[in-house]
């Protein structure tokens, strides 16, 4: 991760001494001309884990020749998080992606036998990594986990006729559900009605 500098305790920029200040030059001063020292990057943590703790602190080390302090009420620090956990996309044509891409967490619980993260590096993606009109783009990517069916029977869409699947699932510890949606106005997007 190029930003930042991590160590087995502590995750820091890599350009934290870059400049004499943390500001820019917002007020114009010749002494306010540095480029600010934060940094944006990704940390894997690997594992079970029930508790992640952050202490935020800066440390000021004075620069030669000291320039005089200004804090104001706009100075400060900050620190955003985003959490993000192993997710299968669909890759079910773009359009039933709406405002944000059909996903599930990964668990022990799946459709067939196998299944694989998909788009490990992009946080709350908007669309599919693998959209595609035969629904298949995610075999491309990693490991091929659209074992659960080869082929599915046709939809007749005829009154009072029955669809039934026996849908193979492995990780069944406990009671689980299984939806499905089936597109029978064919407007492209998963609806309610």
């Amino acid at each position: 991760n190029a930003q930042l500098a991590v160590t087995s305790t502590t995750i820091g920029a890599t350009n934290d001494s870059s400049s004499v200040t943390c500001t820019t030059n917002v007020n114009g001063s010749p002494y306010f001309n540095a480029a600010g020292s934060a940094s944006c990057g990704s940390i894997q943590v690997n594992g079970t884990v029930t508790t992640l703790s952050f202490d935020m602190s800066a440390v000021f080390v004075q620069n030669s020749p000291a320039r005089p302090a200004v804090n104001t009420a706009a100075s400060g620090d900050g620190m955003a998080l985003t959490f993000t956990l192993p997710q299968d996309f669909s890759d079910a044509p773009a359009s039933y992606n709406g405002s944000q891409a059909p996903a599930h967490v990964i668990s022990s619980l799946a459709l067939g036998s196998t299944v694989d993260e998909d788009n490990p590096d992009t946080r709350n993606a908007t669309a599919s990594p693998f959209p595609g009109a035969a629904a298949d783009g995610d075999d491309t990517s990693g490991t091929d986990d659209e074992d659960a069916f080869t082929t599915l029977p046709s939809v007749l869409i005829d009154p009072g006729s029955t669809y039934a699947l026996t849908v193979p699932l492995s990780g069944t510890t406990t009671g689980a559900r299984v939806c499905g949606w089936i597109d029978f106005d064919k407007s492209g997007t998963f609806e309610s009605n």
